[in-house]
């Protein structure tokens, strides 16, 4: 008997040769779907539908961060998917290489969305990485979604493994 558990991830295609790939991290095959090499698995691949947090979620952030009360939702979401993008580029690149593909990434979001957009992508990217009201955004959000709450589990799983305290 298979249990179903599904992680849903951004990740960058990456092509090698005739064929596709893309990368999962250990944690997330080992410990949250708890596979093994050779295990057959079940593999959905879709258009991301939409990279941005629930109303709820993006609430929390507003009442956490005064700095982005000013925001929309629509420009707090916003922020959230040009962040995900972007910090789905980070392993693949050094860091020399990864400041030029940074700037790169940034420049493109200003002819996109404009000099004021940018600056505003820039506050969020500041303030976000603020530990203690992460803490607290976690907190309030995991007791309203159980979804969220998974997916909070697996997130710390792979901070910690990174070195980082969520």
């Amino acid at each position: 008997m298979y249990t179903t558990k599904k992680v849903t991830q951004l990740r960058k295609l990456e092509r090698k040769g005739n064929e596709y790939l893309f990368r999962v991290h250990r944690l997330w095959i080992e410990n949250y779907l708890k596979l093994k090499e050779g295990d057959l698995v079940d593999i959905t691949i879709e258009r991301p539908k939409t990279l941005i947090p629930p109303i709820t979620v993006l609430k929390l952030f507003k009442k956490y961060f005064p700095e982005l009360k000013k925001f929309s939702f629509k420009k707090l979401g916003l922020c959230f998917s040009y962040l995900r993008i972007e910090k789905s580029l980070w392993p693949l690149y050094t860091s020399k290489k990864l400041e030029k593909i940074i700037q790169n990434y940034e420049n493109k979001i200003k002819k996109k969305m404009g000099k004021k957009f940018l600056e505003d992508y820039k506050l969020f990217k500041k303030v976000i990485p603020n530990i203690e009201r992460l803490r607290l955004v976690k907190r309030e959000a995991s007791k309203k979604d159980k979804k969220l709450r998974e997916e909070l589990k697996i997130g710390e799983a792979v901070a910690k493994f990174y070195g980082c305290k969520i």
